[in-house]
């Protein structure tokens, strides 16, 4: 099973920093584990990230957001930020899947509020959910298109989930 590993070019402030993101990369798929805590500038990582995906991925790539149990909305500025390396993902980014973590009326509060912002129409398809599996079955299925074997491939993005994750 190949892996892929990107040489992006990030700051050493943002790479040593405990508020930058460590995705994990998994053939044409990002994770990133977002709890709201990072600034702005941890995003702004990110934005250089999809640049060096693009290249890497000509047909697209597709991003999963875990939001944890413990997360909280993001600041105004981190927000922004958000966007920013949303508009700069444009034209590599095929799909976008957030998994909200967690029960009651928090997870509730945040899967509504990112159901939402697919209102919006984005330039690439967006999915709100709460099951892991499901999540990678979406991201896949628009990244390969409808294929009877997708569940060796979910499987497998899986087990790298589970040895990999914080």
């Amino acid at each position: 099973m190949k892996q892929h590993r990107l040489n992006v070019h990030l700051p050493q402030s943002i790479v040593k920093s405990l508020e930058s993101f460590v995705p994990l990369l998994w053939r044409d798929i990002v994770v990133i584990i977002d709890d709201g805590h990072r600034s702005a500038l941890a995003y702004d990582a990110l934005t250089r990230l999809a640049a060096a995906l693009k290249q890497e991925h000509p047909r697209g790539y597709g991003v999963l957001i875990v939001i944890p149990q413990n997360a909280r909305p993001p600041s105004d500025q981190a927000r922004r930020a958000i966007n920013e390396a949303l508009a700069a993902a444009a034209g590599g980014l095929k799909c976008v899947c957030w998994l909200v973590e967690g029960k009651g009326f928090q997870a509730a509060m945040a899967r509504a509020v990112l159901t939402g912002l697919t209102l919006l129409r984005p330039a690439f398809e967006t999915h709100v959910t709460s099951h892991q599996h499901g999540a990678l079955k979406w991201i896949l299925s628009c990244l390969r298109g409808p294929r009877v074997d997708l569940e060796s491939e979910i499987a497998a993005a899986l087990v790298f989930l589970d040895k990999r994750r914080p």
